[in-house]
C-alpha cells in the first residue's frame, strides 16, 4: 500500500499524489473504478515506487526504528536473504535457475557466499521490500484481530521449479541430472477436464524429507502459520497418493497414483509446531478411502461445497456436500474460487439440481439477487461448524466476477470489489443472517 509508504514517511507526496494519478490511469475510466485488475501495469508503478521508497530508507541513519525493524525481520527470517538473492539473479539472467551458468544454478557454499557478497546491495533492496509486504500484511493481521476476525490463509500443496525453494533444496525434488523435473504434478481427466490438468509443479522426493524429519514442511507451513490464524492446504488429498505424470507430457492423462507420505507428515508437522494444526484439509476432487482414513487420522476438518451437493453423486463420497450429509467437523462453502459465483451457477443448474434444490427453498421465479441469498442462507444453516461465503455471491454477481476457472491460464484473479460494493447496509444484512444461523462468534 503506496499511501501507507506515504504515511511512513518512505514515499514523499509527489508519489502519493502518482499513485493517486496512477489509479485513475490504471483502472482504465475516468471515475477510477473498475472491477478488474491490471496487474502488470501496476506491478510496474509500484516497482518503480518502492525503488524510490528503498533510496529513501537508504539514506536513513541505522538507529531509525524503521531500519531497525527491517534488520531485526531480516535476522530473523533466514529465508529472506535466500529468497531475494533468487529474484535478484533471475532478473539478472531473465529466466529460471536450470537456465543458469552451471556455477549459478547449483551453487557450492563458496559460490553461494560469493553471490551474496557480489550482490549485497541489490540482495539487501529486495529483502527491504520482503520487510514491507510482511509489516504491512502482520499490522493488517492484528487490526483484524483487534475487530474479532481472524484470518484464513491458502498453501498450495506444490511449488514452482522456478523458485528459490527448489534452487537451493534440489534434493528434496525429483529431479534428474539436467535439473529437470522427472514427473510432474496434476490431476486426472474428470467432469471438468477431459485431459485432465497438468500443474507441471516438480514432484517430491518424500523419501528424503522424511530423512530430514519434515523440517522444509514445518518451515513452510511455520512461515504461514505466522501469517495466518488459519490455514487450508489445497490438494490434500496429494498427502495420501498424488497424481504423477512423466516430465515433458503434454497433457495430464498418462499419469498414474503415487503414494505419498500419509500420516507420518502430519505427526512431524504437530510435533514440529507444538500440537494440533489449525489447519483446512481441501479434499475435493477423487477421493478415496485413503484420503478420508488420512484425514481423520490427522484431526483436520474437510470441505463440502454446496454447488456440489445437487447433482447425481458419482461415488458415495460425493454425498457429503449435500446439505442432509454436512459433518459437524467440517468447512462448507456456497462455492470456492474455483467454482462458478452462484448467480452463474443457477443458470447452468441441471434438472436433477433443480429438483433436489426445489426441497430447501422454492428458487423458481427468485431474482438472481433473493436467490443469491437464500443460498448463502442455506449455506449458513449448515451443520458444519465453519461456513465460507465467498464475497461474489453476498453481491450477487455472476460470470462476470468468477476468480478463477481451473485448467485455463488467462483472466483469472483480477475480479475485485468496487469500494461501494462493501456497505454499511451490506454488512448488516450479513450480520443478521449470521446471528440468525447462531454462527455469530464471540470471542
Amino acid at each position: 500500500d503506496l499511501d501507507e509508504l506515504g504515511h511512513q514517511g518512505l514515499l514523499g507526496s509527489d508519489w502519493v499524489a502518482k499513485s493517486g494519478e496512477a489509479k485513475l490511469k490504471l483502472n482504465g475510466n475516468s471515475s477510477g473504478v473498475s472491477d478488474r485488475v491490471d496487474v502488470h501495469a501496476m506491478e510496474a508503478f509500484k516497482r518503480a515506487a518502492l525503488k524510490r521508497a528503498w533510496t529513501v530508507f537508504s539514506s536513513w541513519p541505522s538507529d531509525h526504528a524503521i531500519k531497525k525493524s527491517c534488520a531485526a525481520f531480516i535476522e530473523k527470517h533466514a529465508w529472506v536473504r535466500s529468497a531475494a538473492l533468487y529474484g535478484v539473479l533471475r532478473e539478472r539472467y531473465g529466466k529460471g535457475w536450470t537456465e543458469w551458468p552451471k556455477a549459478d544454478a547449483a551453487p557450492s557454499q563458496q559460490r553461494l557466499d560469493a553471490l551474496f557478497s557480489e550482490n549485497a546491495d541489490a540482495v539487501a533492496e529486495a529483502a527491504f521490500f520482503q520487510f514491507l509486504a510482511h509489516e504491512q500484511l502482520a499490522r493488517l493481521r492484528s487490526y483484524a484481530a483487534r475487530q474479532g476476525v481472524r484470518l484464513v490463509g491458502d498453501l498450495p500443496i506444490y511449488v514452482d521449479l522456478d523458485s528459490v525453494d527448489v534452487w537451493l533444496n534440489p534434493g528434496l525434488f525429483d529431479l534428474d541430472d539436467k535439473l529437470q523435473a522427472r514427473c510432474v504434478s496434476g490431476v486426472p481427466p474428470d467432469a471438468f477436464t477431459e485431459l485432465g490438468q497438468l500443474w507441471n509443479h516438480p514432484i517430491y522426493k518424500w523419501s528424503e524429507h522424511e530423512r530430514q524429519g519434515f523440517g522444509w514442511w514445518i518451515q513452510r507451513l511455520g512461515r504461514c502459520l505466522e501469517q495466518s490464524d488459519v490455514v487450508r492446504i489445497d490438494h490434500f488429498r496429494g498427502f495420501a497418493a498424488y497424481w504423477s505424470i512423466p516430465g515433458g507430457a503434454p497433457d495430464a492423462r498418462h499419469g498414474q497414483w503415487v503414494q505419498g507420505p500419509g500420516l507420518k507428515l502430519f505427526r512431524a508437522l504437530e510435533q514440529g509446531l507444538g500440537g494440533r494444526l489449525p489447519v483446512i484439509a481441501e479434499d475435493l476432487g477423487y477421493i478415496d478411502d485413503a484420503v478420508r482414513h488420512l484425514k481423520n487420522e490427522s484431526a483436520l476438518p474437510g470441505m463440502c461445497v454446496l454447488e456440489f451437493g445437487f447433482g447425481v453423486p458419482e461415488s458415495e463420497g460425493d454425498l457429503v456436500h449435500h446439505p442432509d450429509h454436512h459433518p459437524r467437523f467440517a468447512v462448507v462453502y456456497t462455492g470456492t474460487h474455483d467454482n462458478e459465483p452462484v448467480v452463474q451457477w443457477r443458470q447452468s443448474m441441471s434438472m436433477t439440481d433443480k429438483n433436489n434444490l426445489a426441497r430447501f427453498f422454492d428458487h423458481e421465479g427468485l431474482s438472481d439477487r433473493d436467490f443469491a441469498w437464500r443460498f448463502v442462507e442455506l449455506c449458513l444453516s449448515s451443520r458444519s461448524q465453519l461456513a465460507v461465503v465467498p464475497l461474489q455471491d453476498l453481491l450477487a454477481l455472476g460470470a462476470e466476477a468468477r476468480m478463477n476457472r481451473p485448467g485455463t491460464e488467462d483472466g483469472n484473479w483480477v475480479w475485485r470489489a468496487l469500494p461501494e460494493q462493501i456497505s454499511a447496509a451490506l454488512a448488516a444484512q450479513v450480520r443478521g443472517r449470521v446471528e440468525h444461523a447462531a454462527r455469530l462468534g464471540h470471542h
